[in-house]
C-alpha cells in the first residue's frame, strides 16, 4: 500500500523506518512544524521519501488529496484530526497509540501509566474517530513494567513494538482480514497532557507511590520536584524502592535498611551484607532450647 505517515519524535521514527522495510511504500512524511524532526528529515532525505512539515492538522488536506495515498497513518501527531481529514484516504486513517485503549486515551499514556503503577502497558493500532484514541482497534500487543524501568525504557519498548504492529496492521488492511475490535466505554481511563505542577512531590504519599512518579519524569521529561522550607526547588532525578519485602537493599555505618511490609527497617547485624534476602516469616518458628 501507498502510505502517508503523519507524526514526529521516536514513534514516528520508528514506525517509518518499520514501513521502509516493509513491502509497503512510503510516499510522504508530514510533520508539524516547530517540533524537532531533525532525524525524520534525515531518513526521509536517505529514503528519497517526499518530507513536508504542516502548521495545523488542517493543512492536512491538501497533501492528502494530491498524494492519494491508501491509508494515512499517525504516530505522535500532536493535533486533532476532523472527520473531513481522516476520512479521505481509500482505507481511512490510523493510529499508533503507546497504550493498551480503552485504558489511558491521550497525550501522555506512557507517563501515566508509571504514575498509576501499572503492571504493564502496551501498543494500540487503531481507526481514528471523532473522540480522543477512540476508534476501532485493529491490533493491541502488551509488554511489562518493570521494577527497574523508568520513562526512557518504557518508551523504547513502545516505540519498537509500534513499528512492529503497525506494518502487521497494513498486512491485515490491505488483505482485508482487519477483525474491528470496538472498545469498552467502561473501561476507558484518560491520560491527559501533564503540566510542570504535576511532577509536585507529596512526601505523605507511600515511597512506592513516590518512586512512580519519578521515575516517569526522568530526564529528558522535567523531574519530580519538591521544596525545602526555604522555598528553594529541588528536581529529583532518580530513586529506588525494592518490589519484595526482606530485601537488604543499603548498609549506613553498622546499619542496614532492609525493606519491610510498609517501607524501611534500619537494623544492626554482624551477618548482614547488602543484597541478602531474608526468609519472611509467616508463622510462629519454633526453635530449639
Amino acid at each position: 500500500m501507498k502510505v502517508l505517515l503523519i507524526g514526529w519524535n521516536e514513534n514516528a521514527l520508528r514506525c517509518m523506518e518499520n514501513i521502509i522495510e516493509s513491502k509497503h511504500t512510503l510516499s510522504c512524511v508530514i510533520t508539524p512544524d516547530k517540533y524537532d524532526n531533525e532525524d525524520i528529515k534525515k531518513i526521509c532525505s536517505k529514503n528519497k521519501v517526499k518530507y513536508v512539515t504542516v502548521s495545523s492538522s488542517g493543512k492536512l488536506a491538501k497533501y492528502i488529496e494530491k498524494l492519494a495515498p491508501d491509508i494515512v497513518v499517525s504516530a505522535s501527531w500532536p493535533w486533532i484530526l476532523k472527520k473531513d481529514v481522516f476520512s479521505l484516504p481509500l482505507n481511512r486513517t490510523i493510529n499508533v497509540h503507546a497504550s493498551l485503549l480503552p485504558k489511558n486515551r491521550g497525550m501522555h499514556p506512557l507517563n501515566w501509566s508509571i504514575i498509576r503503577g501499572e503492571s504493564e502497558t502496551g501498543v494500540t493500532v487503531h481507526y481514528i474517530g471523532s473522540g480522543v484514541d477512540d476508534g476501532d482497534i485493529i491490533l493491541q500487543e502488551a509488554f511489562p513494567i518493570e521494577i527497574t524501568d523508568d520513562i526512557n525504557s518504557v518508551k523504547d519498548k513502545a516505540t519498537v513494538l509500534g513499528g512492529e504492529i503497525l506494518v502487521k496492521a497494513l498486512d491485515l488492511i490491505e488483505g482485508g482480514k482487519v477483525k474491528r475490535q470496538k472498545q469498552v466505554h467502561s473501561q476507558v481511563t484518560l491520560a491527559p497532557k501533564r503540566t510542570p505542577e504535576d511532577g509536585l512531590i507529596d512526601w505523605n504519599d507511600t515511597s512506592r507511590n513516590i518512586f512512580n512518579l519519578i521515575r516517569a519524569l526522568s530526564e529528558p521529561y522535567p523531574n519530580a520536584f519538591s521544596y525545602t522550607e526555604t522555598g528553594d526547588m529541588v528536581k529529583i532525578s532518580d530513586s529506588f524502592v525494592a518490589d519484595k519485602k526482606g530485601y537488604v537493599i543499603a548498609k549506613y555505618k553498622k546499619w542496614f535498611l532492609v525493606t519491610t511490609g510498609d517501607g524501611v527497617i534500619l537494623v544492626k547485624s554482624k551477618n548482614l551484607k547488602v543484597g541478602d534476602k531474608l526468609k519472611l516469616c509467616t508463622a510462629p518458628v519454633k526453635l530449639d532450647t
